[in-house]
């Protein structure tokens, strides 16, 4: 039996699926892009210094026991999660 492939739409380089990261859409579950290319762009990305804050959303609980959305900027920053 074959292992099955995909091309990266970045590298144009034919890899196995295991190269790709599962996605939870399209036809085929897998991204575009393979691994190492996805890594370099998002690598590329953070570093860019675009001005946007990055960073994981998390919900923090507030003093008055709220729910509210933090965007952490770094290890113990947040900063309140915009769009």
């Amino acid at each position: 039996m074959t292992k099955k492939t995909k091309v990266c739409v970045d590298c144009k380089k034919r890899k196995p699926l295991d190269d790709f990261y599962r996605v939870h859409r399209g036809d085929e579950s897998r991204q575009a892009r393979c691994k190492l290319c996805d890594n370099a762009k998002r690598t590329a990305g953070c570093r860019a210094g675009s001005g946007v804050a990055r960073g994981r959303i998390i919900v923090v609980r507030q003093v008055d026991g709220t729910l509210a959305l933090a965007r952490v900027l770094k290890a113990g920053v947040t900063a309140p999660a915009t769009r």
